[in-house]
């Protein structure tokens, strides 16, 4: 599995325009096989600052996504109307752990 880790600001007053130029790329990524989950949140270190982590199935699925000519449009137009700056790192997930507490008893 891999992760993407994506670091950025939006310009004050380009908050509605990063949100249409968002919406169309948030339907079409369900559709790119190998598309796991992505999540965006406000750094609680550095307010104003965002953080989008999206997964991937393998590195195959996320280069599909990085190769969608939507997606590389809305990148340019991002740099060039929405951003201030982004930094993205890209990590392989070795390993996965998860735990569910118990329901509680009656």
């Amino acid at each position: 599995m891999i992760a993407c880790i994506i670091e950025f600001a939006v310009r004050i007053g380009m908050e509605a325009r990063h949100r249409e130029l968002l919406e169309p790329l948030l339907a079409e990524v369900q559709g790119i096989p190998g598309f796991i989950s992505k999540e965006t949140f406000e750094s609680r270190a550095q307010p104003g600052h965002l953080l989008t982590v999206s997964y991937w199935q393998d590195r195959e699925a996320m280069k599909a996504w990085m190769a969608n000519l939507d997606h590389r449009k809305t990148m340019v137009a991002g740099k060039r109307e929405v951003f201030t700056y982004y930094k993205i790192h890209i990590a392989e997930i070795e390993r996965a752990y998860e735990w569910v507490a118990p329901p509680p008893k009656p």
